[in-house]
């Protein structure tokens, strides 16, 4: 998925794929750097044990994605301190592309209030 976000190309996507131990969400972002580009970042994140379908467990699922959006919208290497603002609306559409993705009304109701 694409979307354009104040200028910047931001790619937003998730795939998730359980076992019956665990389940993992891919979390993909595009963290803005300071040419007005993005670097695309994927990452992995292992849900434990934490059944998705379990309204219990929307805080704890929550908390992952939080963590991983920062994680994919932040870039590697950048002392350009005027990029927050684009990094934190990357982190925003991240989550909320993610939760919605996963479809998970508790989740999207945990999201939308915070």
């Amino acid at each position: 998925m694409r979307v354009i976000i104040s200028g910047v190309v931001a790619l937003a996507a998730m795939t998730m794929f359980a076992s019956a131990q665990s389940a993992s969400i891919i979390v993909t972002g595009g963290a803005p750097i300071p040419n007005g580009g993005v670097e695309v970042r994927k990452i992995v994140v292992d849900a434990g044990a934490l059944d998705l379908s379990k309204p219990e467990n929307a805080p704890a699922i929550l908390a992952l994605l939080k963590n991983a959006a920062v994680k994919v919208c932040t870039p590697s290497r950048t002392n350009d301190h005027e990029l927050n603002a684009r990094i934190q609306t990357c982190e925003k559409r991240v989550i909320a592309d993610t939760v919605n993705s996963l479809n998970l009304p508790e989740l999207k109701q945990l999201a939308g209030a915070n």
